[in-house]
């Protein structure tokens, strides 16, 4: 059974992608991205966390 946070995290992930994928890899990489286009600079993470937010997820 498909929860919500799954359904939502269906509408960004590309169709194209083999599924099943991990939705804790692809909840992390959107919520990565999300934080890279904030609009407040400040709020934006720094390079080096976002590389070990990366590095992170295929662990």
């Amino acid at each position: 059974m498909e929860t919500e946070e799954q359904s939502w995290i269906d509408g960004f992930v590309d169709s194209k992608l083999s599924r099943p994928f991990n939705y804790v890899q692809a909840r992390t990489l959107i919520k990565l991205a999300l934080c890279c286009v904030e609009e407040d600079r400040g709020k934006r993470p720094t390079m080096e966390s976002a590389v070990q937010t990366l590095l992170s997820v295929d662990e």
